[in-house]
């Protein structure tokens, strides 16, 4: 199977800091440009790989987020953490 869009880009995320958080599971959007990517301080950074810029970030967990994924459309991300 090919897929709709190539790839001529390869995003590379570099080991965290003492300070940082790790990165804990990803989703990429349908359309083959967004990447989300969940940490282990419970925010959601979603990356523009056609940029290489984080776009936006989303938190509110209190645990490391667990599962991302977008809907078939694109239109919605869920995600989840450990923890209440």
């Amino acid at each position: 199977l090919e897929h709709p869009h190539s790839v001529d880009k390869v995003a590379a995320f570099s080991s965290p800091t003492q300070n940082e958080e790790d990165y804990t599971c990803t989703a990429l959007h349908p359309d083959g440009l967004i990447l989300c990517a969940g940490t282990s301080k419970g925010a959601t950074r979603i990356w523009d790989l056609k940029g290489g810029t984080i776009a936006g970030s989303l938190s509110g967990h209190e645990g490391a987020v667990t599962c991302l994924a977008f809907s078939n459309n694109g239109y919605h991300l869920v995600h989840s953490s450990e923890g209440a």
